[in-house]
C-alpha cells in the first residue's frame, strides 16, 4: 500500500536491519530474532525517531512463543530469505558463504 510494513520480524541480522527500517510504517514495530552478537555499527537512528518504530528483541523465547509463531507464520503468505540450499557433502561451501556474508539469508544445509 506504500505505507510500509506494521509489523517485521528481523531475523538476518545487523546487515538487514536498515532495510527493515525503511521497509516500516510509521508507528510500526520491528522484532529482532535472535540478535546475535552485538552489532559494529547502529541502525539509521532517524528512521526510528521519525517513524516512532518500536523495537524488540527475542533472544530466548519459550516452546510456547515458538510454537505461536510457527502458527502465525504458517497461516500467512510470508516467505523465508533463503541464501541457499546446500547438499551436506558441500557443507564446507555453505560454511564459507554464511562466514563471508556474501548473500543475505539462511543458509540451508540438507541432509539425505
Amino acid at each position: 500500500n506504500g505505507y510500509g510494513a506494521d509489523i517485521i520480524l528481523e531475523n538476518v541480522g545487523r546487515k538487514t536491519l536498515d532495510q527493515s527500517l525503511l521497509s516500516a510504517a510509521t508507528n510500526s514495530y520491528v522484532v529482532m530474532i535472535g540478535t546475535g552478537r552485538l552489532p559494529e555499527q547502529l541502525p539509521k537512528m532517524p528512521g526510528l525517531f521519525m517513524k516512532n518504530i518500536t523495537m524488540k528483541a527475542i533472544s530466548n523465547a519459550s516452546a510456547e512463543m515458538l510454537a505461536k509463531m510457527v502458527k502465525a507464520y504458517s497461516a500467512s503468505n510470508l516467505e523465508p530469505l533463503i541464501a541457499g540450499k546446500f547438499d551436506f557433502l558441500d557443507a564446507a561451501k555453505a560454511f564459507q558463504i554464511q562466514k563471508q556474508h556474501i548473500e543475505v539469508g539462511k543458509v540451508i544445509i540438507e541432509i539425505n
